[in-house]
């Protein structure tokens, strides 16, 4: 994950940015700062997460995340700053799948923030039945379904179909486009795989074309080729099989 900063403008000296950093914890996904100037961008003052009683109920009684560790939208309402963000697994910094989108307001005017669920949160769920991921899969891949295939420790040639526990096709599919970030030239790709070291297996059912992809890699592909091709690279160490 790359720094990201968002500039909102509240009038021509008011105006708020929001950046999210890198987390050096590894069950944090980012870190989150917030920044407001009212002089045009002369100077910018941070705004500390404060919590009201209301964002202390929030986070303990209801599982919100606060402070936020990634902004998905911010924008500005009458000089209020608004930030949207899902919450994080706090032992696995991943969107889960169908999970609440939260609004935090900064109101100025009483130098604290307000947290609750975002009206339109369910239209942000990301859902996905087991079938149709299925159905545009090939032959190579749904022989081994509904269990997966993993022939090494982590290493999941084939994710489970669904699963209560752990990643499943339908999950890394869901968690994946329900991100801001993910590439638009990537929406035609069905994920199936798990190398284990953050790459993962997809299949371009138009094409008829595998794919192995890194997300921290932006749109590119890292590699492309039938699907057992891509399987082998994987399995011989990140080396092409030599043709005899």
């Amino acid at each position: 994950m790359s720094e990201k900063t968002l500039v909102c403008r509240a009038s021509e000296q008011h105006a708020y940015k929001v950046i999210t950093r890198p987390s050096p914890i590894a069950t944090c996904f980012g870190v989150v700062e917030v920044l407001r100037t009212q002089d045009g961008g002369l100077s910018w003052q941070p705004l500390p997460f404060n919590r009201t009683l209301g964002t202390w109920y929030r986070r303990v009684v209801d599982g919100a995340t606060w402070p936020p560790e990634r902004i998905k939208r911010a924008s500005c309402d009458g000089g209020k700053l608004i930030l949207e963000f899902f919450s994080y697994e706090e032992s696995h910094p991943a969107v889960r799948p169908g999970s609440d989108l939260w609004r935090a307001e900064y109101d100025p005017a009483r130098s604290c923030w307000s947290l609750k669920r975002a009206a339109d949160g369910a239209a942000e769920r990301v859902m996905i039945d087991a079938e149709s991921l299925r159905a545009r899969l090939p032959d190579e891949v749904t022989m081994h379904l509904p269990r997966g295939y993993h022939p090494s420790p982590c290493v999941w040639l084939v994710l489970p179909e669904e699963a209560t526990v752990g990643d499943s096709i339908v999950k890394v599919n869901e968690s994946l486009r329900a991100e801001d970030w993910y590439p638009p030239v990537l929406e035609d790709v069905v994920w199936f795989g798990d190398d284990g070291t953050g790459n993962l297996f997809g299949w371009r059912p138009e094409q008829g074309i595998a794919v192995l992809w890194n997300p921290e890699d932006g749109e590119e592909p890292m590699k492309t080729g039938p699907v057992n091709t891509l399987w082998q690279y994987v399995l011989n160490g990140y080396k092409d099989t030599p043709r005899g």
